[in-house]
């Protein structure tokens, strides 16, 4: 999932390079960054359920 995640951002990034409309060219490099997002963050959580005593449910955050 986490690859098939980031392949569909990588084609959103390849379209969006591929227009010249700038509304379009926008909306499909937005749509690829929250699909780059989304796979860390599945990603994140899958590692959290499998190495429970490497990755707390609530890490400390480091930017505050």
């Amino acid at each position: 999932m986490f690859i098939a995640s980031l392949e569909v951002a990588t084609k959103h990034l390849h379209l969006a390079d591929a227009t010249d409309d700038v509304e379009l060219r926008y909306d499909l490099i937005a749509d690829a960054v929250g699909s780059g997002v989304s796979a860390f963050d599945t990603l994140g959580k899958e590692l959290r359920r499998r190495y429970p005593s490497a990755i707390p449910n609530r890490p400390r955050n480091p930017f505050q």
